[in-house]
């Protein structure tokens, strides 16, 4: 134990020595939304009261790690986690400065093992550790990683089977991962605690199950999965519960050589269970329904999705030739309002792809001082002495989604 928390100590002071070169901060309030951007290899922050939107990372003469980012988390203590499709290497970001670094393993003898080309990127914290998920297409895996705040980091393989070569975003519900594929299935549930693959879009005969399953697959590619809880009163007595919300999107071929998304397919669905108080034998049944229509306002092409502080649901929305600018969407999935437009990103990127609410807020660091009790915190935790930093975080209007779950602000 004594070598590891050596091994860490020297670990932070080298990631002080580069965090000491930090640029220009720009802080993140709670709430904020942190997108990736596939088109020049950055993080682009989004406010939703405002609309305002500037690059968060990296910043001019900062390190540039990022390549064609794809997942994003942040952690309740300032860091700002994603994974690299190209790179295949997880690269942590400081909130407040917008510096980079590769997460190494435990020793930093070398990068943390993610899988090859990984996409998904789902986080859940408890007091003193930290734990990720991360889909990794080409080695056709789901990674589980462990941190532990003041001892180290570690990742292992969870479930390997080739279904994960199509796998895109991921999410932590309950004790479970749910696994969006982009090869039509929608998505599977993974247990957490023993690796086994389930199927939710199957629906048995509660009375005769010898019976074949019905499949309520979308045959659409998925790009995102999100738990997202809401009610739909049927009538007086009938009520839909949601639970899960897929954003659905299929690219078509524009004569010659472009590519689109198919308006017929395109949407934003959710999968719940429909409760009928009058029927006696078999009460429930599978439902599903349309959060967004595919009619191409305001959205054409969904990719990520996120569960906002406010307690709405957000959806990155991508451009395509004759797709329209890219933008970032809020909707209120059983409110019946109509779609809000928080952002468009035409001024920075052509193709967002990850999504993720930043669940506390991260100051501008003093001069000279953020970058070492940010390098500290990583090591040390919650067994720094004073606090060196001010947390604000928002309460949630519904329970936590497992995506940014909670801690205590410092």
């Amino acid at each position: 134990m004594v070598a590891l928390v050596r091994s860490c100590v020297l670990f932070a002071i080298a990631l002080v020595s580069g965090l000491l070169t930090a640029s220009v901060a720009h802080g993140v309030l709670a709430g904020d939304l942190l997108v990736t951007d596939r088109t020049n290899g950055r993080v682009i922050g989004v406010r939703p009261s405002t609309g305002a939107v500037w690059v968060l990372s990296p910043r001019p003469g900062g390190a540039d790690l990022l390549a064609e980012p794809a997942g994003i988390v942040m952690t309740d203590f300032g860091v700002i986690l994603v994974v690299d499709e190209a790179t295949s290497q997880l690269v942590g970001i400081d909130a407040a400065t917008g510096d980079q670094f590769v997460v190494m393993e435990t020793g930093g003898a070398a990068p943390l093992a993610v899988g090859t080309a990984p996409f998904g990127l789902a986080l859940r914290q408890t007091e003193g550790a930290y734990e990720m998920w991360i889909s990794a297409r080409d080695s056709s895996e789901i990674r589980h990683v462990i941190g532990l705040e003041a001892f180290g980091i570690a990742s292992e393989t969870l479930s390997a089977d080739a279904r994960w070569s199509h796998a895109r975003g991921v999410a932590v519900s309950g004790d479970h991962l749910l696994v969006a594929v982009d090869d039509g299935q929608g998505y599977w549930m993974v247990n957490l605690a023993t690796g086994v693959i389930s199927d939710p879009l199957l629906e048995y005969d509660s009375m005769i199950p010898e019976l074949p399953p019905t499949d309520h697959s979308p045959d659409v590619p998925a790009w995102d999965v999100e738990p997202y809880h809401y009610e739909v009163a049927v009538n007086l007595f009938d009520t839909i519960t949601f639970d899960t919300v897929l954003s659905l999107q299929k690219p078509k071929l524009i004569e010659p050589i472009f590519l689109s998304c198919d308006a017929a397919s395109t949407r934003v669905t959710a999968y719940g269970t429909l409760y009928e108080q009058f029927v006696p034998i078999d009460p429930t049944s599978f439902a599903e329904a349309t959060v967004e229509p595919a009619d191409g306002t305001p959205l054409r092409c969904p990719t990520a999705l996120a569960t906002g502080l406010d307690g709405r649901l957000y959806v990155v929305d991508t451009s395509l030739p004759f797709g329209g600018d890219p933008t970032v969407v809020r909707v209120a999935p059983g409110s019946g309002g109509n779609p809000v437009v928080v952002a468009t990103l035409s001024s920075v990127t052509s193709q967002p792809m990850g999504l993720a609410v930043a669940p506390v807020s991260v100051p501008e660091p003093a001069a000279g001082g953020g970058a070492i009790a940010f390098a500290a915190l990583l090591v040390f935790g919650r067994r720094l002495g004073p606090r060196r930093f001010t947390r604000t975080r928002l309460a949630r209007s519904r329970p936590e989604s497992g995506r940014s779950s909670g801690g205590r602000p410092w």
